[in-house]
């Protein structure tokens, strides 16, 4: 037990009462004084810092003061890392997510304290016009009706408890009951769930920021932490991943890099991505908790991540200067499997000098593009739209303006089977047209997920969304795939489609079996795959698909030998991977799909109303999508618009058009691509 409880219990002997016998008065107390406080009021007393001046000021008399709980040494370190562990991807299986409930700090006279350290807040006071330190006296959950983080963290709770618990870092355990209450009047009930009961509070409800980044060692793959250090002036913070790992009785390895869990990207392949932020982050010399560090050099920090992360290969991205001011990858890049990236895609109204972050995203993803997955294949690209304004535009357009509030689709956290979606519309405001077709295209691209979208206009203006307050937990007993999948256009070869997985988990693969069906209405087939050196194989021959843009659709289920069930991907069996069979690929092609512009498939063809169009884009610029017919007549604009690199689908209507052989053309700069198709009716 730290020294809070010994400050809290003197302070409250001295003032001859019992926290408990008096929490429902001190509770209607602080009630009333937020009676006048507006949406507004909340969202500046949550809005993140780093130390000001005034701030670095105390600190001196910080460290004289007798309600110094001294955090320096907090952190025990386990030791040497394992010399072998692994880092696994967020796309992995978890078996609970952190998030911390906002909570304020209150001193005895009920004065709403900004948390400074554990047990002492500082106190703006009015009449000398200066900031004092107090001790904290009672710390309160925000259950408050104008607040507007209860909605999304009610959300967020009813989201996770399907998939994963749901860790909830409270301060104030007598508050339970009443978030138990708070959670039923909005019609969420808690059955998966356990409260993190932190003494110390919170200095701030980002818990991607300084949460524990899990990993595997040992034979076992028993589940450690690896932790980075959290920025200047939240040393509470700071101090919760030790206290986590204390109360899950696992080891914690800390390195002393200041880094932010959403700036950096793992694969759980060996490979890690960052921004450059991360540099400028450790060359000063303040510390995570008020405490003077040596700088770091750009070596020694590329160094470190490789080390804790477990990382053969880092790659570093160029920060972008619009995002809200983090510098954080998570805003704009994000994997959904450990050879995609989900990547913003700003649209060309964008493309002006004063904001820079679109050259920088489309600089990033070329330097992406460059890079080999563990597959020794491209990386393949999602590409995701930018969200509007409430009223449905981008204007004005700039720096500033996007700054203040940074807003995507991409800060969403995979739990399981579910991605939680940041939205910015509810039922009576927002572009809700906008956010429904950005929910409907990502159950398209994330195959049999289960989209759970949430209004966060209440964290946007803030510089964050729903990754940036969650922290995955991974789960016992993982199982690791490392499988190429087939995406995109394939062509067997020779004649046949072969699939290789390897499989691992530490009490060995009873059984993997490979399940697949053709043009997604016929029946499911099943293989049960050959284990040969540590990996499965099967063969699916090239007669099942004889005709050109077949459809495969597969999954792998896997059984270990201490009885767990294990699918790949991870939304099977209502996910699957899909590919476009093309007799006519040449091997170039093939070896250089992912980078291929061209139309990569045509579903159904033939068509009587309605089909889907895969194509891939190159290189940014103006594409054109167009239907020709027989004599060469253009018949429909489908589409004409500025694109950045990646893949993209569209649903196109030809119920007006009369049977017979079609062009579907694809037009970019001085290339024209085209493939046939036929509507039949």
């Amino acid at each position: 037990m730290r020294l809070i409880f010994s400050i809290f219990l003197i302070l409250a002997l001295s003032l001859n009462f019992s926290f408990a016998e008096n929490h429902s008065e001190l509770r209607k107390a602080i009630q009333n004084k937020f009676s006048t406080f507006t949406k507004e009021d909340f969202i500046k007393m949550q809005t993140p810092k780093r130390p000001t001046q005034a701030d670095k000021e105390l600190i001196q008399k910080f460290q004289s003061l007798e309600i110094n709980t001294k955090t320096e040494g907090f952190l025990q370190d386990a030791g040497p890392l394992p010399t072998s562990f692994r880092v696994p991807g967020e796309f992995e299986e978890v078996q609970a997510v952190l998030i911390s409930w906002p909570s304020y700090a209150f001193d005895k006279d009920t004065n709403w304290v900004d948390a400074f350290t554990p047990g002492v807040g500082i106190l703006w006071n009015p009449a000398t016009q200066t900031e004092e330190l107090v001790p904290i006296a009672f710390w309160m959950l925000d259950l408050f009706e104008d607040s507007p983080y209860p909605p999304v963290w009610a959300a967020l709770v009813d989201a996770i408890q399907p998939e994963a618990q749901a860790w909830i870092r409270v301060a104030a355990p007598q508050d339970t009951i009443y978030l138990k209450m708070y959670l039923q009047s909005v019609g969420v009930t808690l059955y998966n769930y356990k409260f993190i009961t932190d003494p110390d509070g919170e200095n701030a409800f980002w818990m991607r920021d300084f949460g524990p980044y899990g990993m595997y060692y040992g034979e076992g793959d028993t589940l450690g932490f690896v932790n980075a250090q959290y920025y200047p002036g939240r040393p509470i913070d700071n101090m919760f991943p030790q206290f986590m790992a204390n109360k899950m009785n696992a080891k914690l390895w800390n390195t002393n890099v200041e880094t932010e869990g959403g700036n950096f990207i793992i694969d759980g392949h060996n490979n890690i991505f960052y921004s450059s932020v991360i540099y400028g982050n450790n060359a000063d010399q303040y510390g995570p908790g008020y405490n003077y560090k040596a700088p770091m050099s750009k070596a020694l920090v590329d160094s470190d991540m490789k080390k804790y992360f477990a990382a053969e290969r880092s790659s570093i991205l160029d920060h972008l200067y619009c995002d809200g001011g983090t510098g954080h990858v998570d805003l704009y890049l994000k994997m959904i499997d450990d050879e995609t990236f989900m990547i913003a895609n700003f649209p060309a109204q964008f493309k002006v000098d004063s904001f820079p972050d679109y050259t920088i995203i489309n600089n990033n993803r070329a330097v992406l593009s460059n890079l080999k997955a563990f597959t020794d294949e491209s990386y393949h690209f999602v590409n995701v739209p930018i969200p509007t304004k409430d009223d449905g535009t981008y204007n004005p357009i700039g720096c500033y303006n996007f700054n203040s509030d940074a807003r995507n689709y991409i800060n969403g956290l995979t739990v399981n089977k579910t991605f939680i979606m940041p939205i910015y519309s509810d039922n009576t405001s927002g572009n809700k047209v906008a956010d429904a077709k950005a929910v409907e295209y990502m159950k398209k691209e994330l195959n049999g997920y289960k989209i759970y979208p949430i209004d966060v206009r209440s964290l946007s203006p803030l510089g964050g969304a729903i990754h940036c307050v969650t922290m995955q937990i991974p789960a016992e007993n993982p199982v690791h795939w490392a499988h190429k999948k087939y995406k995109g256009r394939i062509k067997p070869v020779p004649n046949t489609l072969e699939f290789v997985a390897e499989i691992k988990n530490h009490s060995g693969i009873k059984k993997a079996t490979l399940y697949w069906q053709k043009n997604d209405l016929e029946k499911l087939n099943s293989i049960e795959m050959i284990e040969k050196d540590g990996k499965f194989y099967a063969e699916i021959s090239a007669s099942e698909f004889p005709n050109q843009n077949d459809t495969i659709h597969y999954y792998i289920k896997a059984e270990t030998n201490n009885g767990k069930i294990a699918y790949h991907p991870i939304s099977a069996p209502e996910g699957n991977f899909t590919a476009f069979v093309d007799y006519f690929m040449s091997v170039e092609e093939i070896s250089n799909n992912a980078n291929t512009f061209d139309i990569t498939g045509i579903y159904p063809n033939p068509v009587s109303s309605n089909a889907e169009i895969r194509f891939e884009v190159l290189n940014t610029g103006n594409v054109e999508l167009s239907i020709i017919n027989s004599i060469g007549d253009n018949v429909s604009n489908i589409s004409n618009e500025y694109l950045n690199p990646g893949t993209y689908s569209s649903s196109i209507d030809v119920s007006e058009l009369p049977s017979g052989m079609y062009l579907l053309m694809l037009k970019s700069g001085n290339q024209i691509k085209h493939k046939k198709f036929i509507i039949n009716r």
